[in-house]
């Protein structure tokens, strides 16, 4: 894989500009690829819509616009982000992702592209990084965990776990222990749901 770029949509506060920016890209860069990130903020305050964009290539990238056909999508907030819209522009059998605790009802997006799912608020309040009663609580760390995991085959690199507790020690200013765990778990569960599949017939992708 030479390129690859990511959009993805989320809401002020969920922590999508500093996954990208602070978590993925230097991740990426340790897989040994280029990385560019940028958040585009669709008002400054928090539930506002954000969107991400992430571009990783072998060689350098000259190319500085937004992202209209993606390889991937990830959504943070499929009740408040048209799914519809946010898929916009994927490339036919390209990847989504989306946070949900009810991933059946995406079962007739496998269709048309390969899809994702993670209960990424569960993974985050399980390893105390997001307050509950924020309706805009962050998720950053988990979302973090399910993307990683679904790069690593795609750009045939596997980070150690070591690799990632050190690069989240030089770029997280506190809850470092509790992001690592909670991206962890988000590697760990991200689920791939199959076009022909039940609940109990899942993929669940194995560390």
């Amino acid at each position: 894989m030479e390129k690859f770029s990511v959009r993805l949509h989320g809401l002020g506060g969920q922590g999508l500009k500093s996954m990208i920016q602070d978590i993925l890209a230097p991740l990426i860069l340790e897989m040994g690829f280029q990385v560019q990130a940028f958040p585009f903020f669709g008002g400054e305050r928090r539930g506002a819509l954000v969107s991400g964009y992430l571009r990783c290539s072998k060689e350098r990238i000259t190319t500085h616009s937004f992202i209209n056909n993606p390889d991937m999508v990830v959504i943070f907030d499929h009740e408040r982000i048209s799914v519809t819209k946010a898929l916009e522009g994927l490339k036919p059998g390209a990847v989504a992702l989306i946070n949900t605790a009810f991933p059946n009802q995406f079962l007739g997006l496998t269709h048309d592209w390969q899809v994702y799912t993670l209960n990424a608020r569960a993974v985050s309040l399980a390893h105390g990084v997001g307050n509950p009663e924020d309706p805009y609580m962050v998720i950053n760390s988990a979302m973090a965990g399910a993307v990683l995991k679904i790069l690593e085959p795609i750009f045939e690199s596997q980070l150690p776990d070591k690799t990632i507790e050190t690069v989240l020690n030089n770029v997280l200013p506190q809850k470092i222990l509790e992001n690592y765990a909670a991206l962890l778990e988000g590697k760990k569960t991200v689920v791939k749901l199959m076009a022909d599949a039940s609940a109990m017939r899942q993929l669940l992708l194995k560390r």
